[in-house]
């Protein structure tokens, strides 16, 4: 199942640490350069990118909103779900008007 996780901090300090703030903090093996940051940054604007993998579940964000799955799903199938949700919601809110 797809949910949307609240409070999320993602940073990344000067020496390339990332930190993952949701609940509890994790400390992200990968050590992405500057450059790295900024292009996931900006890719996840149009594509769901995977931030944290635990034993249980996955962390994705998307057009800067995080999200949980436990259901072992890829970035397509992310994408897919959030899009379609997207779009739901839009109908939904233009027939309520």
């Amino acid at each position: 199942m797809l949910r949307r996780a609240e409070n999320v901090i993602l940073s990344r300090t000067l020496f390339g640490r990332v930190t993952v703030q949701v609940g509890k903090q994790y400390n992200l093996k990968r050590r992405p350069t500057k450059e790295q940051w900024i292009a996931d940054r900006y890719r996840q604007q149009n594509e769901s990118v995977l931030v944290l993998s635990t034993t249980d579940r996955n962390l994705w964000q998307f057009k800067s909103r995080f999200y949980w799955d436990n259901d072992g799903l890829d970035g397509s199938q992310i994408y897919a779900l959030l899009v379609t949700r997207g779009m739901r919601d839009a109908i939904g809110e233009r027939v309520r008007d």
